[in-house]
């Protein structure tokens, strides 16, 4: 019984874990969407600057390291986001691991219930028998 309660918290854990991870992925999605969406923007911007007009030096400058930003932005918000997809398998591992004890607990206490029960019933059926 003991037993089953020591895993039951483990896999209330596991289960706030895997929810943490699950809301941390879709950050670094959301993160790595926004990134990508202001880096087209800005190779736009240049490029609508270089055909409609001729920009100073200092705006291909500060427009090249905005896109910079936003492509390293990307690239480390892949990275953040296939390390939380291996850490939510390895949750999601350990929650079936959890659940099997578990369910092997509850066998082996429904098993030992019965056996209980039948040993109070010859228990039962021999005492009558010595009082008769």
């Amino acid at each position: 019984m003991k037993r089953c309660i020591i895993a039951a918290m483990d896999l209330n854990e596991i289960n706030e874990r895997i929810d943490k991870a699950m809301a941390r992925q879709k950050s670094f999605q959301t993160n790595r969407t926004l990134s990508g969406l202001v880096g087209v923007f800005l190779v736009y911007e240049m490029y609508k600057a270089v055909t409609e007009e001729s920009p100073g030096l200092w705006f291909y400058i500060v427009m090249s390291l905005f896109f910079v930003a936003a492509v390293v932005l990307v690239v480390f918000d892949t990275k953040r986001i296939n390390q939380a997809k291996a850490e939510l398998e390895e949750l999601r591992a350990a929650k079936e691991a959890v659940q099997a004890d578990l369910a092997e607990l509850e066998d082996d206490s429904d098993e030992s219930e019965a056996d209980g029960d039948d040993d109070d019933a010859d228990a039962t059926s021999a005492e009558s028998d010595a009082r008769e």
